[in-house]
């Protein structure tokens, strides 16, 4: 089974790099929402950004990461 965009995320948090701010973030996010990291999609961590106001270097860190994550599958 394929690892899910989520996962993937979470395991970049100790990264010292946008990608890892993003995963920090996303963490932090998944916690206050009481969400699963491991369920979250590409997608859905996208639109929560844009409902949180995420500025252009947030997407950039998600677009740098959503191929790396393509890559890694």
């Amino acid at each position: 089974m394929a690892q899910s965009f989520g996962a993937w995320l979470k395991r970049q948090a100790d990264r010292n790099d946008p990608v890892g701010d993003l995963a920090q973030d996303f963490l932090c996010a998944c916690k206050w929402r009481k969400e699963d990291p491991d369920e979250m999609t590409r997608d859905s961590i996208h639109f929560q950004m844009g409902c949180l106001g995420a500025g252009l270097d947030a997407y950039r860190a998600l677009a740098k990461a959503s191929k790396e994550w393509q890559s890694a599958r």
